[in-house]
């Protein structure tokens, strides 16, 4: 086990990424907003987690999720998940899943897992032709077409506004060759995400 000071300095890394997060999903929030989506739900943004000891990997914030529908269309939205951990994908950097949510018969955008898996396993994955998007359906009706970016490339306001919320309001209005150029050259892989393809 760590000493004690090793200990505080693991914890205070911790504090400082979950601080920089935070600010990044503001942002992104306050981008949507002033273009006007609405969030869907509060502004909690993990769930899963524990306050238990029998679970203390739960303690961790291990996933972030922000989602966005546009005026009144409860029928598709947009939104990002952030992975910082992932047993089952194994994943060897922190990163963002980009995407957009077109909901089943009858269903209403929410907080969901299939954009935590979108792209990555779970359902009926291909790659959108002809652009560097992942297209996933899944058998509750949900279709998810999504990208990803290492989370260290997200530095600032203004990769928030090029990389995140300009590409996917493009695809929110059908523009994927818009957003594919907008995003090519900086999306990351699976096979650079996880040292193990699942």
């Amino acid at each position: 086990m760590a000493n004690g000071k090793e200990m505080k300095k693991i914890y205070d890394a911790m504090l400082r990424i979950c601080e920089e997060t935070g600010r990044m999903i503001t942002t992104v929030n306050d981008m949507f907003v002033d273009k006007g989506f609405k969030p869907v739900g509060t502004s909690a943004v993990m769930w899963e987690t524990s306050t238990s000891y029998l679970y203390p990997y739960y303690w961790m914030p291990y996933f972030q999720q922000r989602v966005f529908t546009f005026k009144e269309d409860q029928t598709k939205g947009v939104g990002i998940n952030i992975t910082f951990d992932n047993r089952n994908l194994k994943n060897i950097i922190p990163f963002i899943t980009c995407g957009l949510i077109e909901m089943g018969e009858g269903q209403k955008v929410n907080k969901c897992d299939e954009l935590c898996m979108a792209g990555l396993y779970g359902s009926d994955i291909s790659k959108v032709p002809e652009t560097i998007f992942y297209q996933s359906l899944f058998s509750n009706g949900i279709k998810i077409i999504n990208y990803f970016l290492p989370l260290d490339l997200i530095s600032g306001p203004d990769k928030v506004e090029d990389f995140i919320v300009k590409p996917l309001i493009s695809l929110y209005n059908g523009k994927e060759s818009e957003a594919n150029e907008q995003v090519k050259g900086i999306t990351i892989s699976l096979e650079d995400i996880t040292s193990e393809i699942v």
